[in-house]
């Protein structure tokens, strides 16, 4: 989504799943094997 805040939430205890993503003001959990599926880029 196009000029979306993104921030990394929280990670998991044990081994780091699932990450907690919000994206504008929807939170997602992720595993981090479909975390690695997504690409961010910064914006100027």
């Amino acid at each position: 989504m196009p000029g979306e805040h993104v921030e990394l939430m929280t990670r998991g205890a044990f081994g780091g799943d699932p990450l907690v993503v919000r994206v504008g003001m929807s939170t997602f959990a992720l595993r981090r094997a479909e975390a690695a599926c997504i690409v961010v880029k910064a914006s100027a």
